[in-house]
């Protein structure tokens, strides 16, 4: 994963020194479900390289990818994938996923970490010193606990109840 990682950074291409406030590693939370990142770096060309990490499931791996996209200090537009800066807060962005199922998630700029560092759970803490509410996933596992503790249960053992339909959506990552 390091090596995948630094071999897209290599053909990312250095970074310009800019007043960009674009540019710098975002998170947030497709639909408040699937974590994912933004790592953005301008090259040389003028154009901005992506570096995207992303769950396809609530808890499942990070699959990590790069693409070059069109933009300026404010809006980036790549190929499936739009980032617009809050004109109010630089701090916050907004995420555009045209993907099968339009998805949209609310960003963050994170502090300057690795990123084999950004893991869903540093994006919750982050979010919520940032006084962001709760993704889908993270109120969905605590009412599943609540859920079996007010039934006698540990939070690992089943019920008879139906399933949760908010838990369903967990399994429907951000690209299906």
């Amino acid at each position: 994963m390091r090596a995948l990682l630094f071999v897209l950074l290599l053909f990312a291409g250095p970074a310009l020194a800019a007043d960009d406030a674009i540019l710098g590693i975002w998170g947030g939370r497709w639909d408040q479900a699937w974590a994912a990142f933004f790592m953005v770096l301008k090259q040389e060309s003028g154009a901005y390289r992506i570096v995207y990490k992303w769950q396809e499931d609530v808890g499942g791996p990070f699959q990590v990818d790069s693409f070059e996209a069109q933009g300026d200090e404010n809006e980036i537009i790549g190929k499936n994938i739009t980032i617009l800066l809050s004109p109010s807060d630089p701090a916050r962005a907004l995420a555009v996923g045209n993907f099968k199922k339009p998805r949209t998630a609310f960003l963050y700029k994170l502090p300057d970490i690795g990123v084999e560092d950004l893991t869903a759970e540093y994006l919750d803490r982050y979010r919520t010193q940032a006084g962001a509410p709760a993704s889908v996933a993270t109120r969905n596992r605590a009412d599943r606990r609540a859920g079996a503790q007010a039934a006698g249960q540990s939070p690992g053992q089943s019920s008879d109840q139906s399933p949760d339909p908010a838990a369903d959506q967990e399994n429907t990552g951000p690209g299906k």
